[in-house]
């Protein structure tokens, strides 16, 4: 059986940050992780992949803006064993320059799967600005 699941952390900017998000997926026995609202940069996200990779996670990101940006995040040994594998290899990988989509083709036991990660803000600014301050809303 392969879990997936789904996250918004709001934010996941630093190392600290994305040990928790990855202890909460292996809490959750999560296998394939769809990640939104990742808060990343140029800079932070060389230093959160490299933690992920360490806690054994392979993260196919499409960054855009520093508030927004979405990631699908596979168990790195699923990937070396060959139990999921990747289609196209990384240039097949379908980003979206505002990083609000991410999406893959991938083989898993005779299947062949599209994972795909879309974020759709509610419309609302004045909200979604107001969750940003608060946490809720």
């Amino acid at each position: 059986m392969l879990q997936l699941g789904c996250h918004n952390p709001n934010g996941i900017s630093t190392p600290a940050a994305a040990e928790t998000a990855a202890a909460s997926w292996r809490r959750s026995g999560f296998d394939v992780v769809c990640v939104q609202e990742l808060h990343l940069s140029l800079l932070t996200s060389v230093a959160v992949a490299n933690r992920l990779a360490r806690l054994g996670w392979t993260v196919f990101w499409a960054s855009g803006r520093a508030t927004g940006g979405t990631a699908i995040a596979i168990r790195s040994c699923l990937l070396s064993s060959g139990v999921l594998s990747i289609i196209g290899g990384e240039q097949a990988i379908q980003r979206a320059h505002d990083g609000r989509y991410v999406a893959l083709s991938a083989r898993w036991c005779g299947h062949t799967l599209l994972l795909a990660n879309v974020y759709l803000p509610s419309g609302d600014p004045t909200a979604h600005r107001h969750r940003g301050r608060s946490g809720r809303r």
